[in-house]
């Protein structure tokens, strides 16, 4: 009797952990916006812009980024450094897309050690893997996680060298990837810059309600106290002669008036004018100006997306 009661409870809980183990996970948390950071200190934000439904699959469109195509050419509203998209299917399979539109999929309801076909191109391929499930600390919040492992493959089938296979996605069964690669450039493109690469990205937080870290602001850049001083250099460099001014800026006043932040600044500037060989010039001025701040939406922008800057001076 003691025996039976043994079996059954060890086949229970052997039920229980594969259930557990094969439950779906989330990939995206659509009623948030989630910012992540790469291994260069490279902020980016995810946002679901909108949402169409096609057939059975659920596909969700992301916030829309400033863009690299060319050396010197940027797209104002090119595609998320997620991809366009994120294609989520009934039985948890999911796709994101790159740069050339092809598809890398991710089966978020996958048991531990599971293995399949995530990506596929001419000569290479990565066999994605359940390598582990279990807890984790995400921003102050204890939750299950599952990690997805990669391996790249070759024409034959064979295990082959690649940046990706040291990289993983990590998916939180509540809160979205808590690790993710940015897929736009999966498996490896590179364009321009060093930052334009494939990487990881850790979640560092998330709106509603604000956890971690959060978008900074216009008014938040120009939170000063009475009493604080702004030091600034700047330089400017001509074939036959070179300006180099410096700026003291004392904040004498601070007036709050409903969005509104007038800031009242002392400026403590010295000019100097180099010409080249020929004589220097010396100037110092001492003025007093008011520096209205208000809320800027160009430069509240998240991280990633294109944005002007400006200040209104009240003479």
């Amino acid at each position: 009797m003691k025996t039976t009661s043994f079996l059954v409870l060890l086949i229970l809980a052997n039920f229980i952990t594969v259930t557990l183990y094969a439950q779906n996970y989330r990939v995206l948390q659509p009623g948030r916006t989630t910012q992540y950071i790469g291994s260069l200190g490279d902020l980016h934000a995810m946002q679901v812009d909108s949402v169409t439904i096609s057939g059975t699959d659920t596909n969700y469109f992301l916030l829309k980024n400033l863009r690299q195509m060319d050396w010197s050419c940027y797209h104002l509203q090119g595609p998320s450094w997620m991809g366009d998209r994120v294609t989520i299917r009934p039985d948890g399979e999911t796709s994101f897309y790159n740069i050339y539109d092809q598809s890398v999929t991710i089966k978020t309801r996958a048991a531990l050690n599971e293995e399949w076909i995530s990506y596929t191109e001419t000569g290479l391929s990565f066999r994605a893997s359940v390598s582990s499930v279990g807890v984790e600390d995400i921003l102050g919040i204890i939750d299950s996680v599952k990690t997805i492992s990669f391996q790249a493959l070759n024409s034959e089938g064979q295990n082959i060298d690649h940046v990706v296979n040291n990289m993983n996605l990590i998916l939180s069964k509540n809160y979205g990837l808590v690790k993710t690669l940015n897929f736009f450039n999966f498996p490896d493109f590179r364009f321009g810059f060093e930052m334009n690469r494939i990487d990881e990205f850790t979640l560092t937080g998330y709106n509603n309600p604000e956890t971690g870290f959060q978008n900074l602001t216009w008014k938040q850049v120009h939170d000063h106290n009475i009493g604080d001083e702004l030091h600034t250099i700047s330089v400017e460099s001509g074939v036959y002669d070179e300006n180099y001014t410096e700026n003291i800026a004392t904040l004498l006043d601070k007036e709050i008036i409903g969005d509104t932040i007038v800031n009242t600044w002392e400026n403590k500037t010295k000019y100097f004018i180099y010409i080249y060989d020929i004589n220097t010039y010396f100037n110092a001025t001492i003025d007093t100006i008011a520096v209205k701040i208000t809320t800027d939406p160009d430069f509240d922008n998240l991280a990633g997306i294109a944005w002007q800057r400006g200040v209104t001076i009240i003479l």
